[in-house]
């Protein structure tokens, strides 16, 4: 028998695993990254949590090592790589709006990418192995977490990490928004998307009518 909670958080993501991944095809075609990559991140991390609300349904059995081992550590990196995604998306929407020099350098801006969504998280799982007390925890209803120790050492190493991308993010959309012209909304759905920097906007933020127009055309060959 399940729990009522867990009934519905089972239920819920299950359907927010089947509509994060709705807006993907379209991000990966106009060579979104950082959207990508935040779409892709959320749906996994969605996934493996309504796995294990499934399997671990009132028990604490440890049922398959290797899957708890693969869960702790994506889970690590999981919540690094959806502020670091933030940040890639609101950095691209900085270079856009303040019409930085290298926001049309693509191989120079899909390296930063690839740094802050792939090798970012990836090199969190590492800094979790310096203070991993055990392989993982297994909570009831939950299933497997990361094995971290509650030790100083921890906080800025693994728990301080998402917060400081949260914070770079945030840095860039002040920044952004700041520069935005007053006459705000939302772009049209009538309008062509294969132009990077409009489906850019079109994924993120409104932007204004005088901004979309501007970035099309900067878009153009």
């Amino acid at each position: 028998m399940y729990s009522d909670s867990n009934i519905i958080f089972v239920v819920f993501a299950g359907l927010g695993a089947l509509l994060v991944v709705i807006p993907l095809p379209k991000a990966l075609a106009s060579g979104n990254v950082g959207t990508s990559m935040l779409i892709i991140w959320t749906e996994l991390a969605t996934l493996i949590q309504f796995v294990d609300a499934i399997r671990w349904n009132r028990n604490i059995k440890n049922w398959a090592p290797a899957w708890c081992d693969f869960c702790g550590y994506f889970l690590t990196a999981a919540d690094v790589a959806l502020t670091a995604s933030s940040v890639s998306i609101n950095r691209r929407l900085y270079m856009i709006v303040t019409l930085h020099p290298r926001r049309h350098e693509k191989a120079f801006n899909t390296v930063v990418n690839i740094v802050l969504c792939r090798m970012i998280p990836s090199a969190s799982i590492a800094l979790q192995y310096v203070v991993q007390q055990y392989r993982f925890y297994i909570y009831e209803d939950i299933g497997c977490l990361p094995g971290v120790a509650t030790v100083n050492l921890a906080f800025p190493l693994v728990w301080m990490l998402p917060l400081f991308a949260a914070t770079v993010s945030a840095g860039y959309a002040c920044v952004y928004y700041y520069h935005l012209p007053p006459n705000r909304h939302l772009p049209s759905f009538r309008h062509s998307t294969k132009y990077t920097t409009f489906s850019l906007f079109y994924y993120t933020h409104p932007s204004s009518r005088t901004m979309h127009t501007s970035t099309k055309l900067n878009g153009e060959k």
